[in-house]
């Protein structure tokens, strides 16, 4: 039989080591936590990039007042290490037109530069922001002015 100092001294050792064990689950739980904001913040921090094939429509303001709507494609190409070159092609009910531009990267979503129109001789500038797979994008120039939604 055991005396009751061993019986005391078995209760303490069972205690500690739920104790220890706890401890270590609750370090675990919270290692394994901040790894994994870690890495959503990483992945949240990462910048928007606008290279790809993209589409969508739109609005057109031309020089005259006038409104119509506007259906475009359009391609971006990674140049440098914060700028791309683009070249879109969009039509609308009374013209279709091809435009290139090139941006440089204004913020961790947004990208702003500069773009031409050659057949047209029309060239301005452009402000574009990426959500996710959707960007949006504002073009002014020659007295006309556009927005556009495109989707990956």
């Amino acid at each position: 039989m055991r005396g009751l100092g061993q019986q005391v001294q078995e209760l303490l050792m069972s205690t500690l080591h739920s104790r220890l064990r706890l401890k270590l689950a609750t370090a675990l739980l919270v290692g394994a936590a901040a790894t994994a904001a870690g890495s959503m913040a990483s992945i949240a921090a990462e910048p928007a990039s606008l290279e790809g094939a993209w589409r969508g429509s739109g609005n057109v303001r031309f020089a005259t007042g006038e409104t119509e709507r506007a259906t475009c494609r359009a391609s971006f190409r990674k140049r440098g290490v914060n700028g791309f070159v683009m070249t879109a092609t969009c039509a609308t009910p009374s013209a279709k037109a091809t435009q290139t531009a090139e941006l440089t990267r204004s913020g961790s979503n947004r990208f702003s530069g500069s773009f031409e129109n050659t057949e047209f001789g029309v060239s301005g500038s452009i402000t574009v922001t990426v959500n996710g797979n959707s960007l949006s994008a504002s073009l002014i120039g020659g007295g006309a002015t556009a927005v556009m939604s495109l989707n990956r």
